[in-house]
């Protein structure tokens, strides 16, 4: 309460300065938690000791980010929210029709092989790695305000990126519940695989 009212009254003097929507939650958040509250609240502050965390690697960048430019921010977090939901919005009807997502991104990229095993068992670790990608984002502290699909184009070298990171690797293996060693055979980096199915997810869900 006290962050939201310093805000307003700086938003008094500063009228470029957006508006802003911060939750107070109890504990650490499920990633589908994360995901709902971070697309729809521009911070989010869980109580001490993880307080700590927040404002150091959340709520710190955001402000550091606002500052350098506020105008740009709220197309920005809207953008954002809009590619996010597509990719999950994807992914659910994969969760659904799994026989049919791999044949509509087989054709998009003909190259990409994917059967329907793999497919499988990587939607629910490339539906926890939205909510990542949000994390990630949301903890630099010099974000560039892109749009569209320029900002879908950032995205996906990121999300490539970090599936093929071992520390992410650890975190949906132990969020997930999921074998490491699968996981780790699943997003092998030297497989083209990833890179390709990601693409084309993004190409199915019109992003880029």
């Amino acid at each position: 309460e006290l962050l939201e009212k310093n805000i307003a009254s700086y938003r008094g003097q500063n009228p470029k300065f957006p508006e802003l929507s911060f939750v107070e939650v109890e504990e650490i958040l499920s990633p589908e938690e994360f995901f709902d509250l971070v697309l729809n609240h521009d911070g989010i502050c869980t109580k001490p000791p993880e307080l700590l965390h927040d404002a150091y690697y959340h709520l710190i960048p955001l402000f550091i980010n606002l500052f350098r430019d506020p105008e740009n921010y709220r197309p920005y977090k809207n953008s954002l929210k809009k590619i996010c939901l597509s990719l999950k919005e994807q992914l659910d009807l994969a969760k659904i029709s799994p026989q049919e997502m791999v044949d509509s991104l087989n054709k998009i990229d003909n190259k990409l092989k994917l059967t329907l095993e793999v497919c499988i068992k990587i939607v629910p670790i490339l539906l926890w790695s939205i909510s990542a990608i949000i994390d990630n984002l949301t903890s630099e502290s010099e974000v560039d305000f892109k749009t569209g699909k320029d900002l879908a184009n950032v995205i996906l070298t990121r999300h490539q990126s970090l599936l093929g990171s071992a520390n992410w690797q650890k975190a949906a293996s132990n969020d997930l519940q999921m074998d490491l060693e699968e996981i780790q055979l699943l997003l092998d980096p030297s497989s083209p695989i990833v890179s390709r199915l990601l693409e084309a997810l993004y190409k199915k869900a019109d992003l880029i």
